[in-house]
């Protein structure tokens, strides 16, 4: 069992973003800058200028060699992963999920994180709704790591297991809708 973020980023990123909204919970760590608690909220994140991004990349999740080929889609709110909810527990007082993300060529990674919240999704033509997790999560993408929530979902009819949303690009990058690869992304071995 792998965890997304390191304890210290998680913790860091629960005690900050505590009462904001989804969109602020996230910071962006450039390749090889050490993390530091003042770079922990969105606030007091560096000012990069954006990077350009095709509309699919090659994106790496926590620190370990397991890769998505994900869609970059500034349509989308939020960002979603493919995901098998193996359990929901508590642990002193928290909510974790254990999960397994499984990606585009079909393997798979257990991981377990604390719940930042719940989603109450409207299913398309029906009055039921489901209740949906979300995680912090670190995505990297070209040289960049992104901190942010992600919710987990059976994406596995879709071409693209890993979906970045607004809550995860509008900051930092701006997707070129007529490339795809332009990040280049190497994954941590």
């Amino acid at each position: 069992m792998k965890s997304l973020c390191s304890a210290f980023v998680c913790l860091m990123m629960v005690v900050l973003c505590a009462g904001t909204s989804p969109a602020v919970a996230k910071t962006l760590i450039p390749e090889g800058k050490p993390f530091h608690l003042s770079e922990a909220s969105h606030k007091n994140a560096e000012k990069l200028p954006k990077i350009k991004a095709g509309w699919v990349e090659k994106a790496c999740v926590g620190d370990v060699d397991f890769s998505f080929y994900a869609k970059l889609d500034t349509g989308a709110k939020t960002t979603s992963a493919n995901a098998e909810i193996i359990k929901e527990f508590k642990r002193d007082g928290k909510e974790y999920i254990l999960y397994r993300l499984v990606n585009d060529e079909k393997k798979s990674e257990a991981f377990e994180s604390e719940i930042t919240r719940y989603a109450r999704i409207k299913l398309r033509g029906k009055e039921e709704f489901i209740r949906r997790p979300y995680v912090l999560m670190n995505i990297k993408i070209g040289k960049y790591t992104i901190v942010g929530e992600v919710n987990l979902t059976n994406r596995g009819q879709f071409n693209y297991p890993l979906l970045i949303g607004r809550n995860m690009l509008s900051d930092y990058f701006y997707v070129d809708s007529g490339s795809k690869n332009l990040l280049k992304t190497q994954c941590p071995k």
